[in-house]
């Protein structure tokens, strides 16, 4: 790692607290999204399934991290939001078409708005 501001935001990344970490995994897919949703199809095809395909794999991420044994009931919600997010996500790339996005984004920025009140309310210790 020669680069040092990069060295920095994966030290910074890595002593993160959990909700802090969930928060900034939904703001990377979001920003991916966003990216992807502002270009010009079929002239940016490889950048924008680049794009799409690092949002999906934040997605599957955050899907992968859900602990049961906390809430089953929510963790069951949110894997269904996630499969339905990543899915919008797939149909995009495979269509071409960005509206699918705008339902993708529409679930994360919820999610992500819900995390950032449970930080404000200083209620994050427990992660579903």
């Amino acid at each position: 790692m020669n680069n040092p501001a990069s060295a920095y935001q994966n030290t910074s990344f890595e002593a993160a607290p959990p909700l802090k970490i969930l928060r900034m995994l939904y703001a990377g897919a979001l920003k991916f999204i966003d990216q992807a949703s502002a270009m010009e199809l079929p002239a940016d095809n490889i950048e924008f399934n680049e794009r799409l395909q690092r949002a999906e794999a934040i997605v599957s991420e955050l899907r992968c991290s859900l602990e049961s044994s906390h809430s089953p009931e929510l963790a069951q919600q949110l894997d269904s939001l996630y499969v339905y997010a990543a899915g919008q996500i797939c149909e995009s790339m495979l269509e071409r078409n960005t509206a699918p996005l705008a339902n993708a984004r529409k679930i994360l920025s919820s999610l992500k708005e819900a995390w950032d009140q449970l930080e404000v309310e200083g209620d994050g210790a427990q992660v579903a």
